[in-house]
């Protein structure tokens, strides 16, 4: 395949096939295309720039107010409206999750935050909040357990959003109507009033907006089209519950209960491939090799294998593969992680794959490389675990006794249940008893 065919990242220098996933930052002349990965990164410090600028800006408008001139205050307005406008992205979400609950929707998660990994988690009444490093935008994820009136519902839900911002800038600016004796505290009810409204009009604009997983229809965008959803678009709403229900019982490490609500999605839609991925991920953690690698490879008939979800099907393949620990799947796992890395080399989970395959082949420097990144990018315990074991497992092979005992110790302190750390627990066993 010729060179032009490949998109080069500018700052990680990764290579790959997914050439319209690469995306331009800077301004002319010192625009340069980045992978995904290192646009979130870029995207994340932008945010936190922007998030501690709105921290400092409500002491600059009250210097304004009290010693600006008179027609300073418009600024001072502003320049409260900052860090109103974080709080009003809350109360957004807020009203579309307490409205979706309200319907009999299962709210999963909220996410505060567009970009970077996460910095903050926990849960609040049946709800996991997440803080992403970038703290800018916010996001509701609920799904629909049942198919009765869904798409009423999801209208309602979608339209609470942008109506509680907009009930919070009437009440704003029915308080300012008293005239405070404070003037900041006028100034700060009129940005109160202009930051609910300003919210509120950007979200009614239909339009694709960025968010922390990926490119999503803005609340404007789905009022206009929700009323004429198709039974397709319906189908995909129920199946997205159940793929959040999985994901959650996979994160509880409930793997047997994720493996049934699969099976039973499964019989409903036999070609739900992202179904299929978080199945044969449950069944790797179950050991159950085989049935995942059969499910997996019956997922090739329905999906193109030149492409990212191909790719990700391909990792999962030579996870399992090289997880069972057979020689003779050695090769296809080479050849299948390979595959994904060309596709989809900035993430952590294929990079992880890629370097166990790779330490199975012998290539430790190689390896060693991948799973160092890989347990740096990764942003979840468990998942850092797997690839700190990796390391152990090259580092004695290698002969670095010493820093494969200290990785040992992180992997057990990340996750003390990693099926990969009584494998590093026997490989640095069986090096101390030969010596």
């Amino acid at each position: 395949m010729s060179d032009a065919s490949w998109a080069h990242c500018y700052a990680c220098h990764a290579q790959s096939r997914w050439t319209s996933a690469f995306k331009a930052v800077g301004a002319w002349p010192y625009k340069r295309v980045v992978c995904p990965w290192c646009w979130n990164r870029h995207q994340a410090s932008v945010h936190q720039a922007t998030f501690i600028f709105g921290l400092i800006s409500p002491a600059i408008g009250v210097v304004l107010t009290w010693y600006g001139p008179s027609d300073a205050r418009f600024l001072a307005i502003i320049c409260f409206m900052l860090p109103i406008i974080a709080v009003a992205t809350i109360a957004h979400e807020l009203g579309h999750a307490l409205t979706a609950e309200l319907l009999g929707m299962r709210v999963f998660r909220v996410v505060l935050g567009a970009t970077g990994k996460p910095i903050l988690h926990w849960r609040l009444w049946k709800w996991k909040i997440d803080v992403l490093s970038g703290l800018c935008g916010a996001l509701v994820q609920a799904g629909h357990p049942s198919q009765r009136h869904m798409r009423m519902k999801q209208f309602l839900m979608v339209l609470a959003g942008p109506s509680t911002n907009l009930v919070l800038a009437a009440v704003a600016l029915w308080t300012a109507g008293f005239r405070p004796s404070s003037l900041i505290m006028e100034d700060v009810l009129w940005a109160c009033c202009a930051a609910n409204m300003l919210l509120a009009v950007i979200s009614l604009i239909p339009h694709m907006s960025t968010t922390a997983i990926g490119r999503a229809p803005s609340d404007g965008l789905q009022l206009l089209t929700l009323p004429f959803a198709s039974a397709g678009t319906v189908e995909l709403w129920r199946s997205s519950f159940t793929l959040l229900q999985t994901a959650e019982e996979y994160e509880c490490r409930n793997y047997e209960s994720t493996v049934a609500l699969c099976q039973q999605e499964l019989q409903r839609n036999p070609t739900n491939l992202a179904i299929k991925l978080h199945m044969s991920a449950a069944l790797c953690q179950l050991e159950r090799f085989g049935e995942a690698r059969d499910l997996l490879e019956d997922s090739f008939k329905d999906c193109n294998l030149d492409s990212p979800l191909g790719a990700l099907i391909c990792n999962n393949l030579a996870f399992a593969d090289v997880a069972s620990e057979s020689a003779e799947l050695l090769a296809d796992a080479d050849k299948r992680s390979a595959h994904a890395m060309a596709w989809i080399p900035w993430e952590p989970a294929i990079m992880g794959t890629r370097g166990f395959v790779l330490l199975s082949l012998g290539k430790l420097d190689e390896a060693i490389t991948l799973l160092e990144k890989a347990c740096d990018r990764h942003v979840t315990p468990r998942s850092k675990a797997i690839n700190a074991a990796g390391l152990t497992i090259a580092l004695v092979r290698q002969g670095d006794r010493d820093l494969a005992r200290e990785m040992l110790d992180y992997a057990r302190e990340l996750d003390s249940q990693c099926k990969w750390v009584p494998r590093a627990e026997h490989e640095v066993l069986l090096a101390n008893q030969l010596t």
